[in-house]
């Protein structure tokens, strides 16, 4: 039996949260993978014109939902959804808030797709993309585990109380 296309998957952070993704199937399990991440108050559904063309190229795609985001394109993320992110968002814009704690925790969710991956048998070369905030933190990724590559779309300091925090990666 062909496997879809597209498929919604789940899987635990590193606090058991549940994570949120859609894996875009390659050429197989030993193909290159291509993790993307949201940008800010954003969901996977960020990436649904271009996963499918990596998909086509051979390339395998996991297009994940992190905990610091909101619906996007039609797109709700759940993984947002299940840590009350949206009605913490408010309180974050007013300055009651500081993101950094959701943001930072993201970074497990980023580590949790690629455990998701090993478990999964997938075997490439894998590259991170991440756009925003999450651009920072692919810098952290591939650091700190086996990567091929980054693409940082729009990465930057965000945080004014750690002015140097992705230098220190």
């Amino acid at each position: 039996m062909e496997r879809p296309a597209v498929q919604t998957v789940t899987f635990p952070s590193g606090d058991g949260l549940e994570v949120t993704a859609d894996l875009y199937r390659g050429m197989g399990p030993e193909s290159p993978t291509v993790l993307l991440f949201h940008q800010s108050q954003s969901s996977r559904g960020e990436f649904a014109r271009i996963a499918p063309r990596l998909q086509a190229l051979g390339y395998n795609a996991l297009a994940v939902d992190l905990r610091w985001g909101a619906a996007h394109a039609g797109v709700t993320n759940h993984t947002a959804a299940r840590n009350g992110t949206p009605g913490l968002i408010p309180r974050i814009e007013s300055g009651e808030e500081r993101p950094w704690p959701i943001i930072d925790a993201s970074y497990d969710d980023m580590v949790a797709a690629l455990r998701w991956l090993d478990a999964e048998g997938y075997t490439g070369v894998r590259f991170a993309l991440g756009s925003s905030f999450s651009a920072m933190l692919v810098y952290r990724l591939g650091a700190e585990e086996d990567l091929g590559g980054v693409l940082a779309f729009s990465p930057a300091e965000y945080d004014e109380d750690r002015p140097s925090l992705v230098r220190s990666w």
